[in-house]
């Protein structure tokens, strides 16, 4: 006997992967949530029910999760569901000096909070470096930590973060048309990148509130941020080494954007501990999220 799900006006059949996958994304592994699913299935075919809604389906998931005192792992599975269904726009963004985990990060907290839209702030640099030419914009045309470099002809040139800030002023012009355009379509998104300078973006997307969640990794030790250069190596073509000899530019970079972080009070996340970092910011938008839907 085949079961169908009913969601809205389609009809699909009964997925115990999908279903299996859904819950393991809370905190379950995977072979522990099919078995869920399995004792699920076969208590519906107990019941003589051949169609069933997607809501009704995730009250039982909800309340089998109870049964075998799994608490944590139902909210987070109750939350993410309704985070897929709320009709207002989320934005998380994080950001941080390169090489401290944003990216990494980035994705992580995507797939765990059910947001499928990841952008990185070098996506929208190199976008806007096809269309604005070298001559007109050189910091766009380097990587932060070079910016200040491509401006010799100018009397501040010589400061990292002078050429930094250029670089991120233009690259915040695109990063507020993707926002613009998200919070019109009721879009959900994670962006990540350096360029993410705490200030400007909490306060012009403060509306709805519970909108904008903007964290800012840090790594304080050096010795821990230059080994990550070579953790990264594997699956890249990029040359640690070319990092490493910049190490004095980027920490720079990364100290200043720690510093606006507790100048505006945007969270400051301790990234020396990856599961402690992710846990620290999905529980922070689980948190107000739960609580927005409970007024």
């Amino acid at each position: 006997m085949t079961i169908q799900v009913k969601k809205g006006e389609k009809t699909f059949p009964f997925s115990r992967g999908i279903l299996a996958r859904s819950i393991s994304s809370s905190g379950l592994s995977y072979d522990e949530a099919y078995e869920i699913v399995v004792n699920i299935r076969e208590s519906l075919h107990k019941q003589g029910i051949t169609t069933i809604s997607a809501g009704e389906l995730e009250d039982i998931v909800s309340k089998e999760l109870l049964k075998l005192n799994l608490q944590e792992v139902e909210r987070f599975y109750r939350v993410r569901r309704k985070i897929q269904f709320l009709r207002r726009p989320i934005f998380v963004l994080i950001g941080g000096g390169t090489g401290v985990g944003k990216t990494t990060m980035a994705a992580e907290v995507g797939h765990q909070l059910g947001i499928k839209k990841i952008i990185g702030t070098d996506t929208i640099r190199e976008i806007l470096r096809a269309i604005i030419p070298q001559e007109v914009a050189p910091t766009l045309h380097s990587s932060s930590f070079l910016a200040c470099d491509e401006l010799k002809g100018d009397s501040s040139s010589n400061t990292v973060l002078y050429g930094f800030k250029r670089q991120a002023k233009l690259v915040n012009h695109g990063i507020i048309a993707v926002l613009t355009r998200g919070k019109k379509e009721g879009l959900k998104m994670v962006i990540d990148g350096v360029h993410l300078v705490p200030g400007g973006l909490q306060k012009r997307f403060r509306d709805p509130p519970g909108m904008v969640f903007q964290y800012v990794l840090d790594v304080p030790d050096r010795d821990r941020h230059i080994q990550r250069f070579y953790s990264r190596v594997e699956g890249s073509l990029r040359d640690p080494q070319r990092y490493i000899d910049y190490i004095d530019r980027i920490r720079d970079i990364h100290h200043h954007l720690v510093q606006m972080a507790k100048r505006h009070g945007i969270k400051i996340v301790n990234n020396t501990d990856y599961e402690e970092a992710l846990e620290d910011i999905v529980e922070d938008v689980l948190a107000t999220l739960e609580t927005d839907m409970e007024k």
